[in-house]
């Protein structure tokens, strides 16, 4: 883990007297004012997602790991192997605000590690600005495939809410709800306790409007037209881009396993291209069968018979008065 040291230096004055007689009183000297050292903008502004991109950080491997274009990826661990270590920068989510109260804005990021097997770590990672560099002034590990549902700083404490492994979960699919916290220390970033809230199930979707931002990871949603649904128990309900539409929820087997249908909606006609994002959009929710967070947003999966993917992505948004 990357250390901060602070070494204050103080200045002491020592009177000595000369020959036998007393010594001779100080002769008066006018003082300057002390310099008022502002600092700049730039020292103040927090570091910036392309500065995040190509920083080196601590807490990870044994050695510090250097980015490039927001990746590093290290030599194999067997020569003329597939395996080797790699890191990620999560460009998407990240956060800002004064962790040491200096005055001064840290960043906070997230970081993807994995080394070719099945295993995907996550970190946090505070980065810091001192003169014209950034320092990766604390790392800390949130663990194996967890889930991500929200990051944020509260009076410069670090909070992450996510879905971790629970006691009697396996590796592959976590369940447990948590809110963990971190303060910047000396020595870095230092966990708090966490507080487990439950587990994963459909209610973690109750009572919060959802909209969508993704057709999958690389296809983002246009601004308009505004596709939403809100979950009331056993019932979806939302706008489809040119209508609304009304349907049922059902839970699966596992934690994670959704459904819903049949879906129903208004009948009002609509820009060809609006109509086109609703049907596309509907078909997709009718053949939903799994939900997760990935690094802030809720994605909804389906798995077509052919073994195509398909992948739905969220944002968490306020729930209209009386929604």
């Amino acid at each position: 883990m990357r250390r901060r040291v602070l070494l204050l230096a103080g200045l002491c004055g020592v009177a000595a007297g000369c020959g036998d007689g007393p010594a001779p009183p100080p002769v008066p000297t006018e003082t300057a004012p002390a310099a008022v050292v502002t600092p700049s903008a730039t020292a103040l502004t927090a570091p910036t997602v392309a500065e995040a991109a190509v920083a080196s950080y601590s807490g990870i491997y044994p050695s510090p790991v250097t980015l490039t274009d927001g990746r590093y990826e290290g030599t194999p661990f067997e020569e003329g192997g597939a395996s080797r270590p790699r890191v990620d920068l999560i460009d998407d989510l990240m956060v800002t605000g004064d962790l040491d109260d200096d005055g001064q804005n840290e960043t906070v990021v997230l970081l993807a590690g994995s080394s070719g097997g099945s295993g995907s770590f996550t970190y946090i990672a505070a980065l810091k600005r001192q003169g014209s560099t950034v320092v990766n002034i604390g790392t800390a590990p949130l663990g194996d495939r967890v889930q991500i549902r929200k990051l944020e700083l509260e009076s410069g404490v670090i909070v992450v809410d996510l879905v971790q492994a629970g006691p009697e979960d396996a590796a592959c699919c976590p369940s447990q709800l948590a809110t963990r916290r971190w303060r910047l220390t000396g020595g870095g970033l230092e966990e708090g306790p966490a507080e487990v809230s439950g587990n994963l199930s459909t209610d973690t979707l109750d009572g919060v409007q959802w909209r969508l931002v993704g057709f999958g990871l690389r296809e983002p949603m246009p601004a308009e037209p505004e596709i939403t649904f809100v979950v009331h128990g056993d019932k979806v309900s939302g706008k489809s881009g040119c209508n609304r539409y009304v349907g049922s929820l059902s839970a699966g087997k596992t934690p994670d396993e959704i459904s819903f249908g049949p879906l129903a909606g208004t009948m009002m006609a609509c820009a060809v291209d609006a109509m086109e994002l609703e049907r596309r959009y509907l078909t997709a929710l009718a053949e939903v069968s799994q939900f997760s967070f990935h690094f802030g947003q809720l994605m909804l999966t389906s798995v077509a018979e052919d073994g195509h993917v398909s992948l739905l992505l969220f944002e968490n948004t306020r729930l209209p008065d009386g929604g």
